[in-house]
């Protein structure tokens, strides 16, 4: 009984999380499509990533800075890496832009960018 209502719930859900991005995805506009490509990039934070990092710095003595940066590091790895190599394929939720799911044909990519395979959890 629990699991019928769970499964319905479950299918209630992403019903209203397909149509949400369907609507969303198709407000799109030239300003907005080159504003997300730009700020999505990796290097672009790269800035605010050794700003950071020189406040952790200055912030603690050497050896106590270098082994929180350190622990930061190990801890953005093994999040990223158990997001992305465990919980996706586990959870198996294609991308909207993957050409096995059937919404693809109305999703607006942009520079023809379409991603990886499963998009669920993103690993922000």
């Amino acid at each position: 009984m629990y699991m019928d209502i769970l499964k319905d719930i479950l299918a209630w859900l992403s019903s209203h999380d397909t149509a949400l991005f369907l609507f969303l995805n198709g407000m799109h506009n030239d300003f907005f499509d080159r504003l997300m490509w730009f700020v999505s990039d990796r290097f672009v934070w790269l800035p605010l990533y050794l700003l950071l990092a020189c406040l952790v710095m200055r912030r603690g003595r050497l050896r106590r800075g270098m082994l929180c940066l350190v622990f930061i590091a190990v801890a953005v790895c093994l999040a990223d890496q158990a997001c992305s190599s465990l919980i996706r394929p586990l959870v198996g939720r294609l991308r909207p832009s993957n050409a096995d799911n059937p919404i693809s044909v109305y999703v607006h990519t942009v520079n023809g960018y379409a991603g990886g395979r499963y998009g669920f959890p993103s690993c922000h």
